[in-house]
């Protein structure tokens, strides 16, 4: 999937649209945030922007944070910007949040309040708010 993202899509949105070179993102919700996290951590990744919404970071014998602690270890540079966003009701995605936004550095994490696991649609003010402010700080969005 991430052959096609990369190697057919892509070309293709770009043929049709002007993107920015240095700031290519992708977004993932729950195990949709898994695609996003192994893009990440590949060895070059092409997404240099991620937004991880309630990642399923349990997955795999806790796969993704394994990726993490690797790359903590190599003490390599992400050359990514990585958001995670949580709702604060959504108890079995909270630790293993902070334990992932601790392990990248310059990740940021927004606990999004009165929100279970689909904090987007529990609270889409907050969560649109959080997500503003990693566009903004990511160089991605300019508020009107």
């Amino acid at each position: 999937f991430l052959a096609f993202l990369t190697g057919t899509l892509w070309p293709e949105l770009t043929r049709r649209v002007a993107l920015r070179e240095d700031a290519r993102g992708i977004a993932g919700h729950s195990l949709g945030a898994l695609v996003g996290l192994h893009a990440l951590f590949r060895r070059q990744p092409f997404f240099n922007r991620l937004l991880a919404s309630a990642p399923s970071l349990w997955w795999d014998n806790r796969a993704p944070i394994c990726d993490a602690q690797q790359l903590q270890r190599t003490g390599v540079a992400l050359p990514a910007r990585l958001f995670l966003c949580v709702g604060e009701n959504d108890t079995p995605f909270l630790a293993a949040s902070d334990y992932m936004a601790s392990k990248i550095p310059g990740a940021k994490k927004a606990v999004i309040p009165n929100a279970g696991h689909a904090a987007n649609i529990d609270n889409p003010a907050a969560f649109n708010a959080a997500l503003t402010g990693f566009l903004e700080d990511a160089g991605l969005f300019e508020a009107a």
